[in-house]
């Protein structure tokens, strides 16, 4: 199963505890607390000088309100 970025080009990915209807850019995580980190290998320049970081995260529910049964 291949990822599936919205319109605008943006890659959204769903992270929780239960299933989405759609499963194409969901990430399982386990129920209750847990981290989340991103493991970068030297690429573009402006990462291995740490100018660049990844967004902030967004719950599903202020993001979109049709995915708000998704939030964790």
């Amino acid at each position: 199963p291949g990822l599936r970025r919205d319109a605008d080009g943006s890659l959204p990915i769903t992270i929780g505890h239960q299933r989405p209807d759609d499963t194409s850019n969901w990430l399982p995580a386990p129920a209750g607390p847990c981290y989340l980190a991103l493991r970068a290998y030297e690429g573009h320049a402006a990462v291995v000088d740490a100018r660049w970081f990844p967004p902030d995260l967004t719950p599903a529910a202020a993001a979109d309100p049709a995915r708000s049964a998704h939030a964790q």
